[in-house]
């Protein structure tokens, strides 16, 4: 009797994890952003530290249209153009709170140089190991906060290079550093973490 129970206990265990979580917006979104599930991760080099967000279609519709979305097909409508790339925000933050630009700068020109660097060429230095292949950044924007943040956040996106779209596999992002000096940077998000997203749930 006892081991017919364990092996009840241990079914009831396997299917509770078989089955995927359903969560309110809000709720959803602190999920996505926790450090508890893999899908933010951080490294420290030296005086700088990186951080990853890895952003799913849905937690990136609810952030730009969070107030549109009431029901599934409004959700369906908001990821449908989102759904050709794979999102992430890269925040490089200084540990003095400087602005990174500002970094070894001691004239208005290197500021001025460095900054145009990351408005733009800073693009080129970013790719995505998806698999057992590496992409090039397709979508690249720097959200300058003018000095009021030591946080500077970076918008990526890469198209994915998975022949079966249901695929999910590690993502590891590359960051060949010309700014700051650190080298080649590598932060990865695990497919087992990807895969424990959950599901949006819409109170009626």
């Amino acid at each position: 009797m006892r081991f017919f129970n364990y092996i009840l206990f241990m079914l009831f265990c396997f299917l509770a994890g078989c089955i995927q979580k359903e969560l309110t917006p809000a709720q959803y979104m602190t999920w996505v952003k926790s450090e508890e599930h893999g899908l933010r991760i951080g490294k420290q080099i030296g005086n700088c530290s990186f951080t990853l967000q890895y952003k799913p279609c849905e937690y990136e519709a609810l952030l730009h249209h969070k107030n549109e979305i009431k029901n599934e097909l409004d959700l369906n409508k908001s990821t449908a153009p989102l759904k050709n790339l794979q999102y992430f925000t890269l925040t490089i933050k200084n540990a003095d709170g400087k602005e990174i630009m500002e970094e070894g700068s001691f004239e208005m020109v290197e500021y001025g140089s460095k900054l145009n660097y990351m408005i733009s060429d800073m693009q080129m230095d970013f790719s995505l190991i998806d698999g057992n292949d590496t992409v090039p950044c397709a979508f690249y924007h720097y959200e300058r906060n003018f000095g009021v943040s030591p946080e500077n956040n970076i918008l990526l996106g890469f198209e994915s290079s998975a022949t079966d779209k249901n695929k999910v596999n590690d993502k590891t992002l590359i960051y060949e550093d010309k700014l700051l000096g650190n080298g080649i940077v590598m932060l990865t998000i695990k497919s087992e973490d990807i895969k424990q997203v959950p599901r949006l749930k819409f109170v009626k």
